[in-house]
């Protein structure tokens, strides 16, 4: 199955990439070459537009790959069902 790639941008600057393959989307949010600020957090409102893009037709789990900080609770991450099917995969700071 081909890999699909689309650039998005969050209000408060985070690119991001989507791709998708199978039921799964990918994204790519990386502070590197980025118009956001490194020490820009990830708001609860930018992670629910990321999943909302991400969540097309047959995807079912995003997994959130970034290297910035992202304001939300674990607690909130596992218990609430806006954010069923996300994952985080937190990546090495530059």
């Amino acid at each position: 199955m081909n890999t699909k790639q689309l650039p998005y941008c969050t209000d408060n600057g985070h690119e991001y990439t989507v791709s998708y393959k199978g039921g799964a989307a990918h994204v790519i949010c990386n502070s590197e070459d980025n118009t956001a600020d490194p020490m820009e957090l990830i708001t609860e409102d930018d992670v629910l537009s990321i999943i909302e893009t991400a969540k097309v037709k047959g995807i079912t789990t995003v997994t959130l790959h970034t290297n910035y900080g992202v304001a939300i609770h674990s607690h909130t991450l596992k218990t609430a069902k806006r954010f069923n099917g996300l994952y985080i995969n937190k990546l090495p700071t530059n």
